[in-house]
């Protein structure tokens, strides 16, 4: 079990044609930000048979879903697996209503039989975490019909929309951090005058400060993502980006930022 930072910064410090990680059978990656490109790059490190996943867990209920090493005839790279037995998981609306159809997004709520019973001394959170038995866990997702595999979009808080689709910041900001130029990302939407959508605007930190312009950062994500999740605010290049010991982003520190980061070598809101 590996978040997908370390393992990105592990095979990018490999040297070319390295075998060093080639004896691993069963690499999980818990987590929403790993996209195809950041997984192809770790999966060329490792060997052929190697199933790289992701399962979906969370702390007051334990693991949700995944894709275990003798089911990876059905292995879908882009879900978290599938729901383990004796959870019971469904969806919900912006209104609470349940929503029954597949392929279909939601909210994601659990119920376990070992799952946790409240916060300590928080009665406030345990009243917004719980809803009739149920865990909320505030991320979006949906099941597909085909594989009957979940996949999840991104934190409810943080997920956004641009022409009408959601947009999950991880997404791109593990393609950015893929880069080998790159060591971390961030990305946030900011609203604009006059616009309806937000832009979205990354944050960067290089491996050196002459490595990459805001041209070729662009250039690496543009045959790599879909229009609505394209860079449009600009590219700021900065020292490091704001993280708890856990290594999650503060996203609200990001609008901070923006007082203090140099200016982009070019904008595309002009």
């Amino acid at each position: 079990m590996i978040d997908p930072y370390t393992i990105l910064q592990l095979v990018k410090m490999l040297p070319e044609g390295s075998t060093a990680l080639q004896s691993l059978r069963d690499v999980r990656v818990p987590s929403m930000d790993f996209p195809a490109n950041a997984r192809e790059m770790v999966q060329g490190a490792l060997h052929p048979d190697c199933l790289v996943s992701r399962p979906y867990g969370i702390t007051e209920i334990g693991t949700v879903s995944a894709m275990l090493y003798n089911q990876r005839e059905h292995h879908d790279p882009s879900s978290v697996g599938f729901t383990f037995p004796g959870i019971q998981v469904k969806l919900t609306d912006g209104d609470g209503s349940e929503v029954t159809e597949y392929d279909t997004l939601g909210e994601i709520l659990v119920k376990t039989p070992a799952m946790f019973t409240g916060y300590y001394n928080n009665p406030t959170g345990t009243a917004k975490a719980l809803r009739d038995g149920w865990f909320v866990t505030g991320d979006i997702g949906y099941i597909s019909s085909t594989t009957q595999q979940w996949y999840l979009i991104g934190r409810k808080e943080f997920v956004f929309k641009v022409a009408g689709k959601y947009v999950a910041p991880e997404e791109i900001e593990s393609l950015l951090v893929s880069h080998k130029d790159i060591t971390d990302a961030a990305v946030a939407p900011f609203h604009v005058q006059g616009k309806t959508d937000p832009v979205i605007k990354a944050f960067v930190t290089l491996k050196s400060p002459d490595a990459l312009t805001e041209a070729d950062i662009l250039s690496f994500v543009k045959p790599r993502l879909t229009s609505e999740k394209m860079i449009t605010g600009g590219v700021y290049f900065v020292n490091s980006i704001p993280r708890t010991t856990e290594r999650k982003i503060i996203r609200w520190n990001l609008h901070d930022m923006m007082q203090k980061v140099i200016e982009p070598q070019s904008t595309t809101l002009k």
